[in-house]
Formats: structure tokens, C-alpha cells, sequence
């Protein structure tokens, strides 16, 4: 069967399934349709464009850059609902998508212009504009994924992924 609609290519960060689960459980708390699964919950560390119009070579420096970036595991915490999204503390995936960013610019491919403010959305389409204080939701974020989203099948395929190791190097006293 052909695939006609846009196969947009990301960065993100997923939540572990425990998290996930409680991120569902709030959005239903919270009485906002549950229009995708747990399972594709992310942050959107940086978009990439159409994974159709990239060549595999593209494609193999995008995995090169992902996989050569070294960054400690971090904290995000989502404490408010804006609209159709977690927002909170996520410095960390500002600093994962400065790092892929400059990887990016290193070996001359184009630098997406993206840089919103990290969120995970519990929903898509038209939201009420609304701002309300959630139970903090946290996790460590230990791995970043490339992922094609796959529009109007409702999943998210992986192409790869890579743990969040600091590479600094430890001393013992």
C-alpha cells in the first residue's frame, strides 16, 4: 500500500511506559481526548523534515551525528497544562538539540530553525486555550531516538537510538 501522507522525521525523547501510563491517566483526569496511544507520547527535541525527501546518505549522516553526540542523562519534569500540552522544566532537550543542531552545521547540512519550548503533547488538533497546574510528572531521560512519524497509521518508526552517556571523563579520589 503507498504511503501518500507526510512521513515527518524527529529527534524526541520518549517517557519510560510507567510514565507514559501516568501521562495518560492525567490527560484523562483532565478530560482531553485521547486522539494517540501512550506509546507516541514524546518531546520534540528537533524536526527534520519529510523523511521522504531525504537520501539515505542523508539519512546515514543523521544517524552519524545522532550517535557521536554525548550528553549526561537528565531530569524532565511537566507541571502545567497549556493548551494540549505538558510544559515544565526540560533544560536538557535544549541542550540535546543545541548539541545535534551544531552537528548538524559541522558537517553543512541545514539547521533546522526550530526551537520551542520543550513540551510533550497530550493531544492534537484545536485545544481551549487554558493553563492549569498539574501534579508534577518526572522522569530521567537516559536515550534520545530518531523517529519517522508515519501519518494516518498512527505510529512512530525508529530508526535508531542512542543512550544519553556524559563522556567526561571520572577520577577516583
Amino acid at each position: 500500500m503507498p504511503m501518500t501522507g507526510a512521513q515527518p522525521l524527529y529527534v524526541m525523547i520518549k517517557p519510560p511506559p510507567a510514565v507514559a501510563r501516568e501521562i495518560d491517566c492525567c490527560r484523562r483526569l483532565l478530560d482531553i481526548a485521547s486522539s494517540y496511544g501512550p506509546a507516541r507520547f514524546h518531546c520534540t527535541v528537533l524536526p527534520l523534515g519529510d523523511a521522504r525527501d531525504i537520501s539515505a546518505a542523508r539519512l546515514d549522516r543523521l544517524i552519524a551525528i545522532a550517535a557521536a553526540l554525548s550528553l549526561d542523562p537528565f531530569r524532565i519534569s511537566l507541571h502545567t497544562l497549556r493548551r494540549n500540552a505538558l510544559i515544565g522544566k526540560a533544560r536538557g532537550v535544549r541542550t540535546l538539540r543545541t548539541l545535534f543542531k551544531q552537528g548538524l552545521a559541522n558537517v553543512g547540512m541545514p539547521v533546522p530553525g526550530y526551537d520551542a519550548e520543550p513540551h510533550l503533547s497530550v493531544a492534537y488538533g484545536n485545544a481551549p486555550e487554558r493553563r492549569k497546574a498539574i501534579a508534577p510528572i518526572s522522569w530521567i531521560a537516559e536515550e534520545f531516538q530518531l523517529v519517522r512519524s508515519i501519518y494516518g497509521q498512527g505510529r512512530h518508526e525508529e530508526l535508531g537510538r542512542w543512550p544519553l552517556i556524559g563522556r567526561q571523563t571520572s577520577f577516583a579520589f
